[in-house]
């Protein structure tokens, strides 16, 4: 089954302000942590159960070479993105947007 990817507004946000930490860490960092998102949504979207489930329905999957994670839940033929987030953040920063 091919599933389409949707991402919230606040994940989109989530993803510019994690560019833009690390564009200003070193030029071309930013850049290549967005290849590794893309990397990681491209697997999400072939294999979206790969990911271990958080609570409920909520997937989280981790990106590589960064402390950072996808949370996303299926609905439907639809993968929904509701948050990029640092893995030291509170849970609560990504619950929140699912409830």
């Amino acid at each position: 089954m091919t599933y389409s990817l949707r991402i919230r507004i606040e994940a989109e946000q989530d993803l510019s302000e994690a560019y833009h930490y690390y564009q200003d860490c070193r030029a071309g960092l930013g850049d290549e942590f967005l290849l590794c998102i893309e990397a990681t949504l491209a697997t999400i979207t072939r294999q979206p159960s790969l990911y271990i489930s958080v609570h409920r329905n909520v997937h989280r999957a981790l990106i590589h070479r960064f402390p950072f994670g996808v949370f996303y839940f299926v609905e439907d033929d639809h993968i929904i993105v509701v948050a990029v987030m640092h893995m030291r953040r509170s849970p609560q920063f990504w619950r929140e947007r699912v409830n």
